[in-house]
């Protein structure tokens, strides 16, 4: 990573400056540089917060307090399959729409389609 991109990271990590500032003095700067590298790649998802969350504990956790919440939307998920949707915009508002969508899926099917969240 160079001194300037690095220089723009800690600018924003400090609050210094905002997410759009920095993106476009990366972008300004990239300009000068030529191709494209992985430390480029590294400090956009950086700046734009754009890491996926692939810890299925985690993804796990999101769900597990939106069923306790919402006994009667997960019921509805037993009974139509449908009804899961309602679960995934949820999951994906609490995370920021970063769970990994593979693994939010494969819990939400263990969980409520298959039964295995809802006491009997």
């Amino acid at each position: 990573m160079s001194d300037v991109t690095r220089h723009i990271c800690q600018q924003y990590d400090a609050g210094q400056i905002t997410q759009y500032d920095a993106a476009i003095k990366f972008f300004e700067h990239r300009a000068t540089k030529g191709p494209w590298d992985a430390d480029d790649v590294r400090t956009l998802v950086h700046l734009f917060d754009m890491y996926q969350i692939n810890d299925p504990y985690l993804i796990e956790g999101v769900i597990d307090a939106l069923v306790r919440d919402n006994p009667e939307k997960a019921r509805a998920a037993q009974k139509n399959e449908k009804a899961v949707g309602w679960f995934v915009g949820q999951v994906m508002a609490c995370t920021n729409k970063r769970a990994n969508p593979e693994i939010m899926g494969k819990i939400l099917k263990e969980k409520l389609v298959m039964g295995g969240g809802m006491a009997a």
